[in-house]
């Protein structure tokens, strides 16, 4: 049963909140708390508009990209001159 929910992505593995993988940081964007990644220093926050994706940014606070919820960055969706602070 579980197996065919997760085919069907109805549960997903991946969390901003998976401390093994992520840090919380004391930056805040839009009430949503940003997280940073322990392995890469991206940091991430939950679009607050749609919710739908994260929002992702290298090390520099550059904007990268946008990540759906299973956590696949997509770097087509990059905005040149956003930053994490904007």
């Amino acid at each position: 049963m579980f197996r065919l929910v997760r085919e069907r992505g109805l549960i997903v593995d991946f969390s901003i909140t998976d401390t093994s993988r992520f840090k919380r940081t004391r930056f805040n964007i839009h009430g949503k708390i940003v997280y940073k990644e322990l392995k890469t220093n991206c940091f991430w926050h939950l679009d607050n508009l749609h919710k739908d994706h994260y929002e992702v940014y290298n090390s520099i606070q550059e904007h990268i990209g946008i990540a759906d919820l299973a956590g696949i960055v997509d770097a087509t969706k990059r905005i040149a001159g956003r930053t994490l602070m904007d």
